[in-house]
């Protein structure tokens, strides 16, 4: 009896979590669609492969940052699926992606197929799209880049401060540091944060209000993820989203309240960039 019941309880607790995790992800989703206009900026090239220090800077450094998140995911390739139940790895290989995305568009934008000749988006008045295909194209990588922009942004910061300030401290009581300790954990939630404020800082990426959506998204598809992975016979690197543990049912509320806290001071890491920009953000303010 004692047996069925506390089955009974987990049940009641994985269904729990599962509806918790799916009723944050739909109105994340609707949220989008429903303002994709305040998601959505004028983009152009220019936008993508400038900023504020000379174009080969900015470039070299993306390309270097690459080859070193490239080595960093290579040399846990062996543990490839059990590094997946790690929200870090989400992370890293998020940033990896958009690193690569930022030198796959400066090359070809710079290899004469993105027609030079286009006029740029970013006007005065509220110029969304042109009619031609390659400028609404580039807008669109723009945005996407853009927001995966904003999402690194916010949990580099969130993850670090984790890491360092909950996990380490933990760790120390089961005697589990060493992992947290090693070079890979370091560039992974160390290293990595200069390299992309800096790259944010010299870029011309703006974190927008609305990209808290994305935000919120990103964290409960791995949180819709982990439940699964430890359905399936996986785990759990995590005491507060074990599925077996109490735990997990205060730990959505608690990390929402963190990635708005954490947000909030992505934001004012742009108003601080804003001040070195004021005449683009005047444009970009008059979309919000």
């Amino acid at each position: 009896v004692h047996g069925g019941l506390k089955k009974k309880i987990m049940d009641w607790i994985i269904f729990v979590q599962f509806a918790l995790v799916i009723s944050s992800i739909l109105p994340c989703v609707a949220l989008i669609f429903k303002f994709q206009d305040k998601i959505i900026i004028p983009m152009n090239e220019y936008d993508i492969s400038t900023g504020s220090i000379p174009n080969h800077y900015l470039f070299f450094f993306r390309l270097i940052y690459l080859f070193f998140c490239v080595a960093i995911n290579a040399l846990k390739g062996a543990k490839y699926g059990r590094s997946l139940a790690f929200f870090t790895v989400w992370n890293y290989h998020l940033q990896t992606i958009y690193f690569a995305l930022l030198i796959f568009t400066t090359i070809w934008l710079n290899s004469g197929k993105s027609h030079r000749n286009l006029a740029p988006l970013l006007k005065e008045e509220d110029e969304r799209y042109n009619n031609n295909q390659t400028t609404k194209n580039i807008n669109r990588i723009g945005n996407i880049i853009n927001i995966m922009n904003s999402i690194n942004i916010t949990f580099v910061l969130l993850v670090a401060i984790v890491t360092w300030g909950v996990l380490l401290p933990q760790a120390y009581t089961t005697n589990t540091q060493d992992d947290l300790l090693s070079f890979q954990s370091f560039a992974q939630h160390a290293i990595n944060v200069p390299f992309l404020l800096a790259n944010f800082f010299w870029s011309k990426f703006q974190i927008l209000p609305f990209h808290i959506l994305f935000c919120f998204l990103w964290m409960a598809l791995y949180q819709l993820f982990t439940l699964i992975f430890q359905l399936l016979g996986g785990f759990s690197p995590y005491f507060f989203s074990n599925i077996t543990s109490l735990l997990s049912l205060v730990s959505g509320p608690v990390l929402t309240t963190i990635l708005i806290a954490f947000f909030s001071i992505a934001l004012g890491l742009q108003k601080l960039k804003n001040s070195y920009a004021p005449q683009r953000v005047a444009i970009l303010q008059s979309l919000v």
